[in-house]
């Protein structure tokens, strides 16, 4: 497995990920048994960065990679995503509040201290435009609840 650097964070992540949105249920029958085998697979060849978000299985997919990866935390990655459960164009579900809430919520489920990559899940244009919610996500990384988070918007047009 070949790994990179996670922006600049000096996290080392392998080029392929793991995307959960499947295994979250919200597509049909799944067995939270194969699922968990699935990732099992994925780690042991060499996979370490997973991805998620809190309105796979309505948080089921959150819950699974926290089991699967207990006693790993030092060692795989989660990003996870936000905003999907309210309404995507209302500037007050990129709140300080609305997305502090989002994330302990996450946070719970994944059993962590802290997100890796934290990402605002396709957010309406105008709300990029505006920009308000990097602010609160430079918050929430400052408060340690996120290493990172990414944007092709904020990386063009802020940093």
């Amino acid at each position: 497995m070949n790994y990179r650097e996670l922006g600049n964070t000096g996290i080392m992540i392998s080029e392929v990920s793991f995307g959960t949105w499947a295994i979250g249920g919200s597509w049909g029958r799944t067995s939270d048994v194969e699922a968990l085998k699935s990732i099992e697979y994925a780690i042991d060849q060499g996979v370490n960065f997973f991805d998620t978000a809190d309105v796979y299985g309505d948080g089921h997919s959150e819950e699974l990679l926290a089991k699967a990866t207990k006693g790993r935390e030092d060692r795989i990655h989660l990003a996870t995503k936000f905003c999907r459960q309210g309404d995507i164009f209302d500037p007050k579900n990129y709140s300080y509040e609305k997305v502090s809430a989002y994330c302990e919520d996450s946070l719970r489920r994944l059993n962590r201290e802290a997100i890796d990559l934290y990402q605002i899940h396709c957010p309406a244009t105008e709300i990029l435009r505006d920009g308000s919610v990097f602010d609160v996500l430079d918050r929430l990384k400052k408060e340690g609840k996120s290493v990172t988070m990414v944007s092709v918007w904020k990386l063009s047009k802020r940093d």
